[in-house]
């Protein structure tokens, strides 16, 4: 095996005619070669091959925790019923016929029950009666009166109302009912709607 031995040196003066000369530049550390005429030429190899991956480095931590969302409003439940179609009663105040009931158990807590009924009588010198009920207790009672025209002319008139309940986690049943002053009461469009309050 052979063995070149050089000393660092800054540049040198350019060697006899028909040679090159050898230096280690100390000034920027590079092997570089001077010909007879002065030129030097720093002298750089072949690229290597890439050398190995390195190792996977370790994992960083976990980064802080996002700010929370808003909380959500649940779905609050929601009971109806309807009755569209028209509905006579000869029943005389203060008794009542009911026209639509609306029974369910709901969660406790407040509520607004809302109700619509659409009333006409086959004369307009008589009055119609209606009445809202929570089980037996009245709700809402009112007259429909004064109709500008009779139920074979469409004499309608409309009639609704809600109020705030308090119902407990138990069955309960809602009833629109309605009566006559006198010849045939009429009734269509009865709705009953039971909304939970969100608070």
């Amino acid at each position: 095996m052979s063995r070149l031995n050089m000393t660092k040196q800054g540049t040198p003066s350019p060697p006899s005619s028909g040679q090159i000369e050898l230096f280690f530049d100390t000034a920027d550390l590079k092997l570089k070669q001077i010909n007879e005429s002065g030129v030097v030429t720093t002298l750089i190899g072949a690229v290597g091959p890439t050398g190995p991956a390195g190792a996977t480095g370790a994992t960083g931590n976990t980064g802080a925790a996002g700010t929370p969302g808003a909380t959500g409003i649940s779905a609050a439940p929601n009971y109806y019923a309807e009755s569209l179609s028209e509905t006579s009663s000869t029943t005389t105040y203060p008794s009542f016929d009911t026209k639509l009931t609306l029974t369910c158990t709901p969660e406790a807590g407040d509520y607004i029950l809302q109700w619509f009924a659409e009333y006409t009588n086959t004369s307009t010198a008589n009055s119609n009666y209606f009445r809202i009920l929570q089980g037996a207790a009245t709700v809402s009672i009112g007259t429909c009166a004064k109709f500008d025209a009779t139920y074979v002319n469409n004499g309608w008139i409309s009639s609704s109302g809600f109020k705030k309940i308090t119902l407990p986690a138990e069955s309960v049943s809602f009833y629109i009912q309605f009566a006559r002053q006198a010849n045939t009461a009429y009734i269509k469009n009865a709705v009953l709607l039971l909304r939970k309050v969100n608070v």
